[in-house]
């Protein structure tokens, strides 16, 4: 690598500031479900496995997942949550005991005919009955067509024994002016800072000449004790329009804060025709402006023959911060063709994704980053060696990374024009510069 100087006047400080950025590069699934159903009849799990809430606690992975089938002495299908564990995130032993969690016995309670979807929350810092918090979708009336959805809650000391919260549900729909205004299900909670923050999906099934009249959307609700919310009052993640692969529905959301940053992934279909989900993608700096990426769908459907072929959807990601991995646990299906219980898939598959750090606010050096904006090349002298270097698009994509000393040399020739960021990592810190390619 050969040394280049300029003059002194191109000599700049940069200040680094932590922006919105995508969270993984690219996923890499398992060829094969790593929990599927059972396949059987009588079982809990005998329709489906899907649904899954994944935490990463000490060194264990631990799932919370929906399973479509048949408990004892049922004479309907019902849904019900199940509990597994891994060391790995790719070899799963489910609690032999499942399922952990199911509807209750009281016509009049709002998870009496099934309870899914869970989002589970382990907080340290809660009393040892309350370690293990559950927020879930609680159906009440079966022969309801368009679902019947509410948010119910419940705690537990270890994941396993669950409380039912005796004052569910702790969160209704709105009503036909509403956007949220026939059910509300799939919900995602962290604890940030003190507060509860909830996102969930809701259906607009009235027609009112809103944007959101019969689409799918995402929606944001605050807490301060997670059973009391309230709702931000319109959609912070909504369907798209014209031909996006979202113009349909947005669903199913989970989010991550990493740093300063929220990420979210999320199920997404660009017609009711045919419900094909595959997972988009989109970040915030606050949780309610959010940025889609714009290679959506990062996850999409399996190929010819896979077991994801028709579906790939619902996505439950945590953030390994030692090995800097995402883990995503997500719902798999390969046909329509429910005629048997061995003619389909419906289980769980995992994928996986290598994650960059967030960046250190606040933090100056000196250095040299020219010409701006590049054409052709763009060159980096640096204030010290073996510095670690990584270019990215707005989508997150990692399209340069190499580990110069003093001088480095980036290709752009043949990058699109853009705004690009250039991450830069040395042994004091990260930081960010971005550079503009023009053509």
């Amino acid at each position: 690598m050969k040394k280049t100087f300029a003059p002194l006047l191109l000599f700049i400080t940069i200040v680094c500031t932590s922006l919105p950025l995508s969270a993984q590069t690219t996923w890499s699934k398992q060829p094969n479900p790593v929990l599927p159903r059972s396949a059987t009849y009588p079982a809990w799990d005998g329709l489906a496995t899907a649904d899954a809430c994944i935490l990463l606690v000490n060194d264990t992975f631990k799932t919370w997942y929906s399973g479509a089938g048949w408990l004892p002495n049922d004479t309907l299908v019902h849904v019900s949550i199940g509990y597994a564990w891994s060391l790995d995130g790719l070899s799963w032993t489910a609690y032999a005991g499942n399922p952990v969690y199911q509807h209750s016995t009281n016509p009049n309670d709002a998870d009496f005919h099934g309870t899914e979807t869970a989002s589970v929350l382990y907080d340290s810092t809660a009393p040892p009955t309350h370690r293990y918090r559950m927020w879930y979708s609680g159906k009440q009336d079966e022969s309801d067509p368009n679902g019947d959805y509410k948010v119910c809650y419940a705690y537990s000391p270890n994941g396993i024994t669950w409380t039912r919260y005796a004052g569910n549900p702790v969160m209704l729909p709105g009503d036909s002016t509403e956007w949220h205004n026939r059910m509300i299900t799939n919900v995602t909670v962290i604890l940030d800072n003190g507060l509860f923050k909830m996102w969930f999906a809701s259906p607009d099934i009235y027609f009112n000449n809103q944007a959101t009249d019969f689409k799918g959307n995402i929606g944001y609700a605050t807490s301060p004790d997670g059973i009391t919310w309230t709702k931000h009052p319109t959609p912070v993640l909504q369907a798209g329009v014209g031909g996006s692969p979202d113009s349909a529905v947005v669903a199913e959301p989970c989010v991550l804060k990493i740093g300063a940053t929220y990420y979210m992934w999320y199920s997404m279909i660009n017609s009711w025709a045919i419900e094909n989900f595959s997972v988009g993608h989109a970040w915030s700096n606050d949780g309610i402006n959010w940025i889609k990426a714009a290679n959506n769908p990062v996850l999409p459907l399996g190929g010819v023959g896979a077991w994801d072929r028709y579906w790939s959807a619902h996505p439950g990601v945590v953030y390994d911060a030692q090995t800097q991995q995402l883990y995503m646990l997500y719902t798999g299906r390969d046909s329509t063709d429910f005629s048997s219980l061995t003619s389909f898939t419906w289980d769980l598959g995992l994928a996986t994704s290598p994650f960059i750090t967030g960046i250190e606010e606040n933090q100056e050096t000196d250095m040299l980053i020219y010409p701006q904006p590049a054409s052709d090349v763009l060159y980096v002298q640096l204030p010290t060696s073996e510095v670690q270097l990584k270019l990215m698009d707005l989508n997150g994509r990692i399209v340069f990374t190499q580990t110069a000393s003093f001088v480095c040399e980036i290709p752009v020739g043949n990058l699109p024009a853009g705004m690009y960021m250039l991450f830069i990592e040395t042994n004091d810190g990260k930081m960010l510069a971005k550079r503009v390619i023009k053509r």
